[in-house]
């Protein structure tokens, strides 16, 4: 048995684990036996090459390897483009950055609200908010006109305490409209 056909049963069988129950440190070895496979291309000829980048403003290592493993198991070999912790902002704005010298197929922005706009009081919060839609709106925009990829942007959630507050949060708010905007666009 080649090393190839021994990464490719024990890749089936990670598979099978990560079906039955799910755990990061098998979605982490299985998107390493992938990764090596990839690179010999033993095992992943009749998959499909995709150029993935995720722009994110909080850490998201395990999530990468669970798209991995998920991409493969529907037929996809992402590769994929990380920006580094806090240049999100500043690789989709610089038509130069290596985000677009790597030509994704894809673009996946994760967001991390609390750090964007932090929670401050009254009129204060409100502003925070909306410099914070302003610099995703500009994100966006930058990612429309330099790159002819599929954009995904990860859902916003309204704070927890929303529906039990006096006041309306404004945060939540501005996600709410965040949520509408780019629905409308």
């Amino acid at each position: 048995m080649t090393p190839a056909d021994l990464n490719t049963q024990t890749l089936k069988g990670l598979l099978a684990e990560v079906k039955q129950q799910p755990s990061y440190s098998t979605y982490l070895k299985a998107s390493r036996i992938i990764e090596q496979l990839s690179v010999s291309e033993d095992g992943t000829a009749s998959l499909r090459r995709i150029r993935v980048a995720v722009l994110s403003s909080s850490t998201i290592d395990p999530l990468v390897a669970a798209l991995q493993v998920d991409g493969y198991a529907l037929g996809l070999l992402p590769s994929f483009h990380i920006a580094a912790y806090g240049r999100m902002f500043e690789e989709a704005l610089d038509p130069s950055s290596r985000l677009y010298a790597f030509q994704p197929q894809a673009v996946l922005v994760i967001l991390d609200w609390e750090g964007l706009a932090p929670r401050g009081e009254g009129i204060l919060a409100q502003q925070q908010a909306e410099v914070a839609l302003e610099r995703v709106h500009q994100l966006l925009a930058a990612l429309k006109q330099h790159t002819s990829s599929l954009i995904v942007l990860s859902n916003f959630i309204a704070h927890d305490l929303f529906p039990f507050a006096l006041v309306p949060d404004p945060l939540a708010v501005a996600y709410q409209q965040l949520n509408t905007a780019r629905r409308a666009a």
